[in-house]
């Protein structure tokens, strides 16, 4: 075991004047030198390479051979920037098998490829008693992309992401049954999609839940709302995220001041309409939801012990809808 740690100490002495060294040099290769003597090249090898008979053996032409030379200068840099990446995430490597030798063990590795793109992570424990066959334990540590995108909510768009591999592991999330498809372009984890509710608030500050997310709240209908439904004032302008899905209600300012109360509902404070409200809200926008909708909504309401009939009659009259509403609870009551 102290020869293990004597080995790792000297891995990190190591890495200390590779450190080092790669400064130095990286401190003489400099763009500025790099450009300056690569043009100082390429005018003594275009007047060659780029006429007969040498032209005719070019794999590249010369506006490609011009890029490679503006192309040529950075490249200390950016594989400099690579090195520093893979001191935080190695690439994966295969362990073969440990041989027992007289003088010891001996380890070998070979190139491996994460065609998954995961996170990987090796550890090896070695006994003190060398008549004990090492224990080499490889751990995958999948962190999966509903994992990642959880912190921005449960969903992500293709367009929020940063390469063609983060696209393939949402394609991955999704064949696992981790992540869904909600409409092109747009995908949530399962957890986003099991949430009863949404923070309105940060979404669309000062909204107010209404309507169809109303009805399911107040258990007032069996309609699947197929959008958040958020009322706001006629004049504001907002910027819908593409997920969650909000339709949006544009009403006028007065209709904003009165029966909307603040629930907390799984853990968010949401702006609502009350039972009354909701219900009335229903009779309002009965041709748009359909007369078999507001029917089934007042009935369920009526069933209710909490209803308030006679603050149910002033928000109608408020909302201009009391005789619509007067004709269908005496078909009910």
């Amino acid at each position: 075991m102290e020869t293990a740690r004597q080995r790792i100490n000297e891995l990190a002495v190591t890495i200390k004047d590779l450190n080092e060294k790669i400064e130095e040099y990286r401190g003489i290769l400099t763009e500025e030198l790099l450009s300056e003597k690569a043009n100082q090249y390429a005018e003594v090898v275009k007047q060659y390479a780029y006429s007969y008979p040498d032209l005719q053996y070019m794999p590249i032409t010369q506006a490609q051979y011009a890029d490679m030379l503006n192309y040529l200068p950075s490249e200390v840099e950016r594989n400099y920037q690579l090195y520093l990446e893979s001191l935080v995430s190695p690439m994966p490597f295969f362990i073969g098998l440990p041989q027992k030798l007289d003088t010891g063990l001996k380890f070998n590795w070979n190139s491996s490829y994460d065609f998954g793109e995961e996170t990987i992570t090796y550890t090896i424990e070695i006994d003190d008693d060398y008549e004990t066959p090492i224990r080499l334990t490889r751990f995958i540590n999948i962190e999966h992309f509903s994992d990642i995108i959880e912190r921005k909510g449960g969903y992500t768009t293709v367009g929020e992401l940063s390469s063609d591999s983060e696209y393939r592991r949402v394609l991955r999330a999704v064949e696992r049954g981790e992540m869904q498809k909600i409409r092109h372009g747009v995908y949530a984890n399962a957890d986003a999609l099991a949430s009863t509710m949404i923070d309105v608030e940060r979404i669309v500050p000062r909204g107010v839940l209404c309507l169809y997310s109303a009805f399911s709240y107040y258990n007032l209908s069996t309609q699947i709302q197929g959008a958040w439904c958020i009322a706001i004032e006629r004049k504001r302008k907002i910027v819908l995220p593409d997920y969650p899905i909000i339709d949006l209600y544009y009403w006028m300012g007065n209709n904003l001041e009165f029966g909307i109360v603040t629930q907390n509902i799984s853990g968010f404070d949401v702006r609502i309409t009350d039972l009354e409200r909701t219900v009335c809200d229903a009779v309002k926008y009965r041709n748009k939801i359909g007369m078999d909708v507001c029917g089934e909504i007042l009935n369920s309401y009526l069933k209710r012990e909490d209803k308030d009939l006679g603050l149910l009659h002033e928000y109608a009259r408020k909302l201009r809808v009391d005789n619509v509403l007067t004709n269908y609870l005496v078909t009910r009551l």
